[in-house]
């Protein structure tokens, strides 16, 4: 599975939304947007680019929402993207 770092939004906008728990390891403000490195509940690192506007700091738990409309899933045997069904 994969998700870019521009599907995980700190607010629900849409039907496809769903939260997931995160810790914020790290917030690295980049002018226009905000990268926040996330611990995900299985120890994975996820990367998030959010709005400079965000007020979320390193070391808090927090929820984001991740648009399922826009999450890639591949075959680990081949590690090829498999096709969405239409």
């Amino acid at each position: 599975r994969g998700v870019r770092p521009e599907d995980l939004y700190e607010a629900a906008s849409g039907p496809h939304m769903q939260p997931i728990a995160v810790r914020i390891v790290t917030v690295e403000p980049l002018g226009a947007e905000t990268l926040l490195i996330l611990a995900a509940g299985s120890g994975e690192e996820v990367v998030a680019r959010i709005g400079r506007d965000t007020t979320l700091r390193a070391g808090e738990a927090a929820t984001l929402f991740l648009d399922t409309a826009k999450l890639h899933l591949f075959d680990p045997a081949t590690t090829k993207a498999v096709p969405r069904s239409r």
